[in-house]
């Protein structure tokens, strides 16, 4: 396909603000969870993952916090095991969102880039500016990271229909292992993102006598991945009932359940449209106004590139809006192919003398627009993330065991409701009540990390104690670390 040079005040334009966008994007990236901690989302149970491979040896199959089976795959928490011997666990947990966050703000930065002057930084601002990939960059959870392994996949697809080239058993290795890691990641929800899509794309490819090298094989794409996938599910069912359970029944069998059968929280079919439509704001608006704006002056079937991208993100949209059981950032993975086509179709827009003027002043209002909503909210949640101190849990933990460590106690950890504390405190494993009662008595411990409500309920049984620390009577669920003997 030819494509026509733009006008080049609106590429100077766009090309001219590149350094401060992409900057502005990576900060975002790097402090949007600021302070960090565990304490929402489910951050904890994916932190002990890679904890519990590094303490314990639990490299194949891992545990909650509270006990009971992790129910993803173990390969977000394979990469933080390995980081967390440079870095420590804090930055380790999430480097495994922020090095693909950055990873797909590049390739897309590249990409839009061929298709249009200054649409590179357009694509890249369409990724980094809304308010969901700048809280997903450095998240301790697997969307970031299984949005990396699906956009290489669907990229390897856009780079062949680029070229016009054969798959090589160079792209079809490399197919292969983007997959078997998304499995690995976070099952075989990879193959919803991308399969939908490629039947939409055949139909199409057919139908208006496109090139239809899309498929890298059965081999790489589905059979090779999928056969390793089965490998370590059948493994978990054959060593532990619980796997079965949690795993196939609850996590993977459960996404479909409905009804008064339901095991996860089931949304209406177009939960996710009005979710996204207002998350990836202004680009989402500019996506869906474009065509209107042109009025028929681009055809996507003289571009096989943006249908595939099309394709791939709409299909994936309405599979994903079919399952029953739903959650915002599931859909995720379809916001990067979005990004990548934004350059495709504002690339006939600015070609439109007469309309070019006003092109420009949409496009600018946009980045605008991006950056005030993205960083203002980001800022207002990083101030009110302190202003709250919302790390107080993390101060507490570390500091009962530097404490713990200091007076040389062997200290328990009483389950509270949190489970971050048992990672900010350096445990292994929570202890219940009748355990931590034991463990007391019979001296097995000298100390106890607990909530002061669980304190009351104990209280009479452990006999004298003093308090060493306390987390501050301000806090809903305040902690104590408490040692044998009155002061």
């Amino acid at each position: 396909m030819t494509l026509s040079p733009s006008p080049k005040p609106v590429s100077e334009t766009l090309q001219r603000w590149q350094p401060w966008i992409l900057a502005i994007i990576l900060l975002l990236f790097a402090v949007r969870n600021l302070p960090w901690h565990l304490d929402n989302y489910d951050q904890a149970k994916q932190a002990y993952v890679s904890y519990e491979m590094v303490n314990d040896g639990a490299w194949l199959y891992q545990h909650l916090p509270r006990g009971g089976v992790a129910t993803k795959p173990p390969l977000a928490g394979w990469l933080s095991a390995g980081l967390h011997w440079v870095t420590g666990w804090n930055i380790a947990w999430r480097l495994v969102s922020f090095i693909p966050a950055v990873l797909l703000l590049w390739i897309l930065y590249r990409e839009g880039e061929k298709v249009l002057p200054g649409g590179g930084v357009l694509a890249a601002a369409a990724f980094g500016l809304n308010l969901t990939a700048p809280r997903l960059a450095t998240l301790v959870r697997t969307d970031m990271l299984l949005a990396f392994w699906i956009f290489l996949i669907g990229w390897s697809i856009y780079r062949h229909l680029e070229e016009g080239s054969s798959w090589s058993a160079r792209d079809r290795w490399l197919v292969f292992l983007a997959a078997a890691a998304g499995l690995m990641t976070k099952g075989p929800i990879v193959y919803a993102f991308l399969y939908p899509g490629m039947l939409a794309f055949l139909y199409f490819a057919r139908r208006w006598q496109l090139p239809c090298r899309i498929n890298p094989g059965w081999w790489a794409l589905l059979v090779g991945p999928l056969a390793l996938f089965v490998i370590w599910a059948v493994g978990g069912i054959l060593t532990s009932q619980e796997f079965y359970e949690q795993v196939v029944m609850k996590e993977f069998m459960g996404r479909f359940t409905v009804g008064e059968h339901a095991v996860h929280t089931n949304q209406p079919v177009y939960y996710y449209f009005p979710h996204l439509l207002h998350k990836w704001m202004p680009w989402s608006l500019l996506l869906i106004g474009l065509p209107i704006l042109l009025r028929g002056r681009w055809r996507i079937r003289e571009n096989p590139q943006l249908l595939w991208l099309l394709c791939w993100a709409i299909g994936a949209l309405v599979f994903m809006s079919a399952v029953p059981s739903k959650r915002v950032d599931r859909v995720f993975p379809l916001i990067p192919p979005l990004c990548l086509a934004l350059p495709h179709l504002v690339r006939p827009w600015l070609a439109t003398g007469r309309i070019r003027e006003q092109a420009r002043a949409i496009l600018v209002a946009a980045l605008v627009f991006g950056i005030l909503s993205s960083g203002g909210y980001s800022i207002a949640r990083i101030v009110q993330g302190y202003a709250n101190d919302d790390a107080w849990l993390v101060n507490f933990g570390r500091a009962s065991r530097a404490l713990a460590n200091r007076e040389n106690l062997q200290v328990g950890l009483v389950d509270g409701r949190e489970e971050g504390i048992l990672l900010y405190a350096g445990m292994q494993q929570f202890l219940g009540t009748n355990e931590a009662k034991r463990a007391w008595e019979n001296g097995e411990v000298e100390g106890l990390i607990l909530t002061r409500s669980r304190l009351d309920r104990m209280e009479e049984d452990l006999g004298p104690y003093s308090v060493l620390l306390d987390s501050g009577e301000s806090r809903k669920h305040t902690y104590l670390l408490i040692r044998k003997g009155a002061k």
